[in-house]
C-alpha cells in the first residue's frame, strides 16, 4: 500500500506532511512519511484494516481499508490543523 499525506492550514493548498506516522491498528505495521508526504506499508494481510495518520499539531484520522491480495492500494490522507490551548 502506498500513499500521501498532506496538511492543509486555512484555506490554503495542501503542503507535504513530512514525519506524519502512519499505522495499521492491531499490528505492528507502521511508516513515517518522507519529505514530500509519500509513505508505504508493504505486505499488508488481505482483510479490512484501519489506518491511523499522525502528526504533531494536526488531529488525528483514521481510515477504514479493504486490501486484498496481489493489488496495490493507494490512500491519500489530509490532516487539519489541530486546535492548541495556550
Amino acid at each position: 500500500m502506498a500513499g500521501r499525506v498532506t496538511t492543509r492550514v486555512d484555506s490554503g493548498p495542501p503542503a507535504p506532511g513530512e514525519g506524519a506516522t502512519v499505522t495499521v491498528i492491531g499490528t505492528p505495521v507502521r511508516a513515517t512519511t518522507d519529505s514530500d508526504g509519500r509513505f508505504f506499508l508493504p505486505a499488508l494481510p488481505a482483510r479490512p484494516l484501519t489506518l491511523r495518520v499522525r502528526l504533531l499539531g494536526y488531529r488525528s484520522v483514521e481510515r477504514a481499508i479493504r486490501v486484498t491480495g496481489g493489488d496495490t492500494l493507494r490512500v491519500d490522507v489530509t490532516l487539519e490543523p489541530e486546535a492548541q490551548l495556550l
